[in-house]
């Protein structure tokens, strides 16, 4: 398979930039081992999700920011409000035209998993 870089695309040095500069991500990522692939997947998902929201959606928001509009719309009454943070994650992973030619497997364990985790 050919290797594709995405416009909002993070090498390991820029995921692991992005985990020392966001308190609540490095946080998230302290119950793993630094470095260690679990620790990698999650520092890459995060700091690529946050780079899609800016580059795709234009959401400037910081993981700390993202956690606080999160949170406070998890307790709407609306469904559609609820469910943002979760919609969102989705359109980056499963429903992502950028990723259909993928496994949906991939899609879920690399895309999806590591900000659903850090939602929760």
């Amino acid at each position: 398979m050919r290797f594709r870089r995405f416009r909002y695309a993070v090498s390991l040095e820029e995921a692991a930039r992005f985990a020392e500069e966001n308190e609540c991500v490095a946080e998230f990522l302290a119950r793993y081992q630094r470095g260690g692939l679990t620790w990698i997947e999650k520092a890459v998902g995060l700091a690529r999700f946050f780079r899609w929201l800016r580059v795709v959606k234009g959401l400037e928001l910081s993981p700390k920011e993202f956690l606080d509009l999160h949170l406070r719309r998890r307790n709407a009454d609306s469904v559609q409000e609820r469910r943002w943070a979760l919609r969102l994650s989705i359109e980056c992973s499963r429903d992502n035209p950028d990723l259909a030619d993928r496994a949906l497997q991939y899609r879920y364990s690399a895309w999806l998993l590591p900000v659903k985790a850090f939602c929760d």
